[in-house]
């Protein structure tokens, strides 16, 4: 089977490290290949089975917006797409994301041959809030009740797309766990006061919430828990003015973006979610694989509450509430029991999301695709 993954870039992300996971899995008994939209480094290591195709030679960077604009609607693009498209002659196409996935969903509304292959759409993230524009919204209806099956993270996600989208094969996938890349888990005995978090430093990630709510506990629980958020973004110089101003400064460190993340996780006790919204956060599933104790908002739509069983497995507390994520922090800092038993039982992701796992749904949901069509072209 010839499978075509359809993305923005292979750049560092969630949906790029998912599509490794899955053109590894799949490359080992299928012709798989990766087209992107613009040529730049790729962040993970893919099989040298695995094809690369760019439909851009250079990855552009436009500072006017008008220029970005007419570059992703550029005609010669969507020209070179549907070109490379049939030239591979794939099985099955996977697309990630919305501009990739609305972009071949538009060749598809004019092109017999592109409209012929089956194709999968991956939602990625929370779709009231990716598809919030009236304008993109009526779009996607237009464009996707023709798509062959679609794949989502959360039943939050499902139902958005409820009234949109005719086909029957739709199924809730979570994200796999690639077990090889991550290191064996310490004890809490062997482990540091440490709070970690991961995720660009971008207003999605409410890490302003996160450092409030440290600061504002940090006193009254343990002196020597320390809070270190790993990434980089737009809100980098903010977040530093904050931790100053709260007098956080030798308590909350900007620790950068970095390729070691397991070795980090395997440093701390505790991993701190804070986000507004979520798509299925791997960051998460990460650090519960690597035996840390979670708490997290239960933010649309709907990951972290697919992935924690509220006291069991993790803490789960409510959106954007700093009191709430208080509360979940300095139980797990002071409540040395509860923190040891939810660690062991975080453990048990690593088996219910193994990549051996989720490849076998992924594999379900593309023979029911293929075979619908094979009795549709009969």
């Amino acid at each position: 089977m010839k499978i075509l993954f359809n993305c923005l870039t292979m750049e560092k992300g969630g949906a790029e490290r998912v599509i490794t996971l899955l053109s590894n899995y799949f490359s080992k008994d299928n012709d798989v290949s990766i087209l992107t939209l613009t040529k730049s480094e790729d962040a993970y290591k893919l099989n040298s089975s695995v094809k690369r195709l760019h439909i851009d030679k250079t990855n552009y960077k436009f500072d006017n917006k008008m220029k970005k604009i007419f570059r992703k609607l550029s005609p010669m693009r969507i020209f070179k797409l549907k070109k490379m498209i049939i030239a591979e002659k794939p099985d099955v196409i996977i697309s990630f994301l919305p501009e990739p996935s609305l972009r071949l969903m538009f060749i598809a509304k004019f092109s017999r041959k592109i409209r012929k292959i089956p194709k999968i759409i991956s939602i990625r993230n929370d779709p009231a809030r990716e598809y919030k524009n009236p304008f993109l919204k009526f779009i996607v209806k237009i464009l996707y009740k023709n798509v062959d099956g679609m794949v989502y993270q959360t039943e939050d996600a499902k139902r958005y797309f409820k009234d949109m989208i005719r086909t029957k094969n739709q199924a809730v996938i979570l994200n796999p766990i690639d077990v090889k890349t991550l290191v064996e888990p310490r004890t809490d005995a062997e482990r540091k006061n440490i709070i970690v978090t991961v995720g660009r430093l971008e207003a999605q990630k409410n890490h302003e919430m996160l450092i409030r709510a440290f600061g504002g506990i940090s006193n009254d629980v343990k002196r020597d828990f320390v809070l270190k958020i790993y990434g980089e973004g737009s809100k980098r110089n903010d977040l530093k003015r904050l931790i100053d101003e709260l007098g956080l400064s030798d308590r909350v460190f900007l620790e950068g973006q970095i390729d070691d993340v397991p070795q980090k996780l395997n440093e701390a006790r505790i991993f701190a979610l804070s986000s507004h919204y979520e798509g299925m956060p791997n960051a998460l599933m990460e650090a519960m694989a690597m035996g840390l104790a979670c708490v997290s908002t239960d933010c649309p739509c709907g990951g972290p509450r697919d992935l924690i069983k509220n006291g069991e497995n993790g803490i789960l507390v409510e959106n954007d509430d700093m009191e709430a994520m208080k509360v979940g922090l300095s139980t797990l800092m002071s409540d040395v029991r509860l923190r040891k038993r939810i660690m062991g039982q975080a453990l048990s992701i690593r088996n219910k999301n193994s990549i051996i796992v989720i490849a076998k749904d992924w594999k379900v949901l593309i023979n029911q695709v293929l075979s619908k069509r094979l009795i549709n072209d009969k």
